[in-house]
């Protein structure tokens, strides 16, 4: 087997890693020959056949005890070092863009012949593949294995299946007789140790390396060797961690090559991808960095001329709101003000208005809201006076002798309206009946033709 079989990662990897993706002044190195390489398909296959009959139309077995070949954990023979491995190839003088994946995996038979980069991945083209130029899908999987989704950029890993270090074993102890030291009322001695304490909350970059937990620094070694970390979390006692990367490509560079990996023991990890994080703090802090990775990616990608424009239409912007003018209320900047006092945007609530102005303005409002107040007095008066008339005139139609169509006192319990609206109608109809026009002077043939007789 290859020299690369069951190898670690060297001392100089992290420290050399961020070079290779330039490195081009050696030939990739052939990892494996090509009868490794068959004997390592054969040797997946076998491991993969479960069942009794092959089916040649699905390439695969079926019948007798169903064993999901991706589920297995089959430590993997081969592994690949960056820092010895990586070289030109063919893809570099053709302008080649995506990883060999054989490459990653530590089993690539072609060296400076191959088709693909031998190198760590420097950016995608293409969102919706990945740097092996593996198509994405809509969706993750069910298992969260596989290529990955096009509708989320995921750069965390779940690590599955580590071993904890006996450090970590008794720092949990401690926490636990602390906690219940805690809970019986004693309260000294509840700080942990730096180690126990990042053993629960994490590493990030924020924090220095002295801070890991010892299992914490046994992922941060191998797992550094394919990009920069973002964040390493590991769950205690539950034999798992998440590993972060600060760009999506070194993660799936670093799934490919870290799967069916060992760590410092004979461990068989198993890599996923992570879920999201039903942290809250969690969520804010991605979509955080999603948005300022999408603006740099629009200022990467934006020409001088609309950089230019965007720029001067924001200086015009600033200067409008400088001066108290809006673009939809623009020569009004009393009532920006006002707007803008009431919100309380500043701490005194003034919004720059100096004292003397502030009580004009409040007189202003208080004359325009008494105004109001009259306008409506004078109009409810109106009203009431025009009822009052068309009451007095409905009671000088009834005092006239037109009260005989009205009903009489006693028949207001049974009739539907009462004697005051019926009144009110009546004066109504009155008030709407035509006046007769004045007809027309009838000459000697029209009185003729008028003439009422029953002889012709």
């Amino acid at each position: 087997m290859s020299e690369v079989s069951n190898a670690g990662p060297s001392s100089q990897v992290a420290s050399t890693s961020n070079n290779v993706r330039s490195l081009t002044s050696k030939p990739a190195r052939k990892q494996v020959t090509h009868r490794e390489v068959e004997n390592i398909r054969q040797s997946t296959d076998k491991a993969n056949q479960s069942g009794i009959t092959y089916n040649i139309w699905y390439n695969k077995y079926s019948g007798g005890e169903y064993d999901d070949g991706k589920t297995q954990n089959v430590k993997s023979s081969t592994r690949v070092k960056i820092a010895k491995d990586a070289g030109y190839t063919r893809a570099n003088r053709n302008g080649g863009a995506f990883v060999c994946l054989f490459f990653a995996r530590g089993y690539c038979p072609n060296g400076q012949d191959c088709t693909f980069l031998h190198m760590l991945p420097v950016d995608v083209p293409d969102q919706g593949h990945d740097v092996f130029g593996r198509e994405k899908h809509g969706d993750f999987r069910d298992d969260m294995g596989g290529v990955g989704s096009i509708q989320r950029v995921n750069r965390t890993l779940y690590v599955g299946h580590i071993h904890e270090e006996s450090n970590d074993m008794s720092s949990r102890q401690q926490q636990q007789q602390q906690r219940q030291k805690h809970a019986n009322g004693d309260r000294k001695d509840t700080k942990w140790n730096a180690f126990s304490e990042s053993g629960g909350k994490g590493w990030d970059r924020s924090q220095p390396k002295n801070q890991m937990s010892p299992t914490e620094k046994v992922l941060f070694r191998h797992f550094s060797e394919f990009g920069d970390l973002e964040r390493i979390r590991v769950l205690h006692s539950r034999g798992c961690g998440f590993v972060t990367y600060k760009r999506e490509v070194d993660a799936q560079f670093a799934k490919e090559a870290m799967m069916h990996q060992s760590l410092d023991h004979n461990e068989c990890i198993n890599l996923r991808w992570a879920t999201d994080d039903p942290n809250l703090g969690a969520q804010k802090r991605d979509r955080l960095e999603r948005e300022r990775e999408g603006m740099q990616a629009i200022k990467a990608n934006i020409s001088e001329e609309a950089r230019r424009a965007g720029q001067s239409l924001l200086e015009l912007e600033q200067a409008a709101t400088l001066e108290g003018y809006d673009d939809e209320e623009a020569g009004d900047p009393k009532r920006l003000r006002i707007e803008a006092s009431e919100e309380g945007e500043n701490d005194n609530g003034m919004n720059g208005v100096s004292e003397e102005e502030y009580q004009q303005l409040l007189e202003e409002n208080k004359r325009n809201w008494e105004k109001i107040e009259q306008e409506d007095a004078e109009l409810q008066a109106k009203a009431v006076a025009e009822i009052e008339a068309a009451e007095e005139a409905a009671a000088n139609v009834s005092s006239n002798g037109d009260s005989a169509i009205l009903p009489n006192e006693t028949d207001k319990e049974n009739g539907l309206f009462d004697k005051k609206a019926l009144e009110a109608l009546h004066a109504l109809r009155k008030k709407q009946q035509p006046t007769p026009a004045a007809l027309p002077s009838k000459s000697a043939l029209t009185g003729l033709a008028d003439y009422g007789s029953d002889s012709d």
